[in-house]
């Protein structure tokens, strides 16, 4: 059983479509822009779990640390530099 999970995700962005598109990347999913400049993630399935760094990098991201001692994830940003944690199998 999950601990936690999301049914929403809201960030804020000075370039919603840039950012949106580098999350519908990571993500497998499409952008949809809205008219009041917001936009929706939208995909086939209610999650997507991403099992290796090498795609969301290639989307995008910015590594800024590798895991090494007692750390066991990997520390990157998205395309507007927020910052987000990632483990890898």
């Amino acid at each position: 059983m999950a601990i936690a999970r999301f049914k929403d995700l809201s960030l804020g962005a000075g370039d919603p479509a840039r950012l949106g598109a580098f999350w519908a990347a990571v993500l497998c999913r499409t952008w949809e822009a809205q008219e009041n400049g917001d936009g929706l993630l939208r995909g086939p399935t209610p999650q997507h779990t991403v099992p290796a760094v090498a795609p969301l990098v290639e989307a995008g991201a910015t590594v800024l640390r590798e895991p090494g001692g007692d750390i066991h994830w990997h520390v990157l940003a998205d395309s507007e530099g927020n910052e987000f944690c990632a483990l890898s199998e």
